[in-house]
């Protein structure tokens, strides 16, 4: 493994947090947004309908400086690109529909985990080879009849 999780990160790492309204997730993806650096994915778990891309849109939209930015899911595209206005490269993938780890090779993958700001929504297929290769912050989400939670874990947790 070649960096460690930043410092500004690890007061995040272990903790759980209620987002019980679309506000709470945006203020959330604010935050987040303030740590993510090129080279330290972010993997989003949860079941569908959790708030994985919701969350994702405004991560992205913050990085953006620009909260109307269109962010379509890459359910069917599987990677979305961006680029920053400081220039970093934002790479958005969903790997839902992916059933062979090899075809995100063929997506150039290992660049953007390597180079970019990476979101990965399920990123079950590709798991161990990221977290034996990189350093990552895995985020949870969770849903319950009143509220969703999530989980925020990472290399060094």
């Amino acid at each position: 493994m070649t960096n460690k999780i930043d410092s500004t990160i690890e007061s995040l790492i272990g903790t759980t947090i209620d987002i019980s309204s679309p506000d709470a997730t945006i203020a959330f993806a604010k935050r987040i947004s303030t740590i993510v650096t090129p080279g330290t994915p972010i993997l989003l778990y949860g079941t569908l309908g959790t708030g994985k891309t919701f969350f994702t849109t405004h991560l992205i939209r913050t990085l953006m400086n620009n909260e109307n930015e269109p962010v379509p899911s890459p359910t069917f595209s599987i990677l979305q690109q961006y680029i920053t206005p400081a220039g970093s490269t934002i790479s958005h993938y969903d790997l839902y529909r992916i059933k062979d780890a090899n075809e995100l090779f063929e997506l150039n993958i290992d660049e953007a985990l390597q180079n970019h700001i990476t979101i990965i929504e399920w990123p079950e297929i590709i798991d161990d080879y990221i977290r034996d290769s990189f350093p990552y912050i895995a985020i949870k989400f969770t849903i319950t009849p009143t509220t969703r939670t999530v989980s925020i874990t990472s290399d060094n947790s």
